[in-house]
């Protein structure tokens, strides 16, 4: 196992990519799936940033989630599970959360954006943020990588009106690494 980063180590590897103010403005919770694999410093690192108290994260990785409980704040829970499975038991238990995010490994992007995208954006209340790919998503899809046409796309799939607020580049991999932010609940 690679050596455990602190957490100055993942805000310095954040450099000044903290452009998410509003979507974590008033936040008090999270569920960020799919965290471990670098650590969170994709994604959890984000909510440590920007103080959320009430943070959940998700991850079939055990060893590493335990790396992560040495690293985060303590009050964080730490669970290990099936993303998709986990999500629709809060969806069954009626847990909600401000912010979702969803950083998957390239293959289960369109597993999150389709087939459980219902899950994940139910259990929203303000924000569902997923990184979407260019050539396991956008081209294989036929969807151009633009807010309007990701927001056609996941409104024509899932028969509701959804709101791409956002679609970020945040990296060449796979054709272009993008977070895309979608606003749900009382804001969509």
């Amino acid at each position: 196992m690679p050596e455990i980063p602190t957490i100055a180590d993942l805000l310095g590897m954040m450099g000044a990519q903290r452009d998410y103010p509003y979507v974590f403005s008033g936040a008090k919770s999270a569920a960020v799936f799919f965290c471990a694999a670098c650590y969170g410093k994709w994604d959890a690192i984000y909510y440590y940033d920007y103080k959320i108290p009430d943070v959940t994260l998700v991850d079939t990785d055990a060893e590493k989630l335990k790396a992560m409980a040495s690293i985060y704040p303590e009050g964080w829970k730490y669970i290990t599970a099936d993303a998709f499975g986990y999500a629709g038991r809060c969806l069954r238990e009626g847990r909600k959360f401000d912010v979702v995010s969803c950083d998957p490994f390239t293959n289960l992007i369109p597993r999150v954006l389709i087939d459980d995208f219902d899950k994940f954006y139910r259990i929203a209340n303000k924000y569902l943020v997923a990184r979407v790919t260019y050539g396991n998503f956008f081209e294989k899809y036929n969807v151009e990588p633009t807010e309007e046409a990701l927001a056609e796309f996941l409104t024509k799939e899932h028969k509701k009106n959804i709101k791409v607020r956002e679609l970020n580049e945040v990296s060449t991999f796979d054709g272009g690494c993008y977070w895309a932010v979608i606003e749900c609940g009382k804001n969509s």
